[in-house]
């Protein structure tokens, strides 16, 4: 979607067949606490946001939260979940959170996501009371780095564990 201009009969029908897949599969939780599918997520309510669907944007931008809180729940075993700077909620979440996650975001990227949220009055006015308050976790950057290559548990795991049984990267 991000290659397609906005607006054209071609993005509207990716956002659709895109709808489709991530609906298919939202009861896999394998599935539904990937990466990809929140990308898939991620996307499909930014498509919302342009066209000021609050209601719509919401719902999957709700799915990208659960889906990371639910990786957490899957295994006890690390999961190698990539970090969260390809999604827009994330820098969402900066932005108007008020956390100190500003240190791993651009100064660009914060100020794109604010203006994006913007663009869609509706969406901006009910974004603290849809995600800010019952997502409060997210405010910290240990939330969204839970899992990832930059964990401290991971970086733990590979330190003390691979490194010293030889495995090389």
């Amino acid at each position: 979607m991000e290659l397609l201009p906005p607006g054209t009969q071609e993005y509207n029908e990716t956002a659709a067949t895109l709808e489709k897949l991530l609906r298919a599969y939202s009861s896999h939780k394998d599935v539904a606490s990937g990466f990809a599918y929140q990308i898939g997520c991620d996307r499909l309510a930014g498509y919302y946001i342009q066209q000021c669907k609050a209601r719509e944007a919401t719902v999957w931008y709700q799915k990208v939260v659960d889906a990371r809180r639910r990786q957490r729940t899957l295994t006890n075993e690390l999961l190698w979940h990539r970090p969260p700077e390809k999604l827009l909620l994330y820098y969402m979440f900066i932005e108007a959170g008020g956390s100190d996650l500003t240190y791993f975001a651009t100064p660009e990227a914060i100020e794109g996501a604010k203006q994006f949220r913007e663009s869609c009055p509706e969406f901006k006015n009910g974004f603290e009371s849809r995600f800010l308050a019952p997502y409060d976790e997210f405010k910290k950057p240990e939330a969204w780095r839970l899992n990832t290559a930059l964990d401290d548990k991971v970086i733990s795991y590979v330190n003390g564990t691979l490194l010293n049984k030889g495995w090389r990267y």
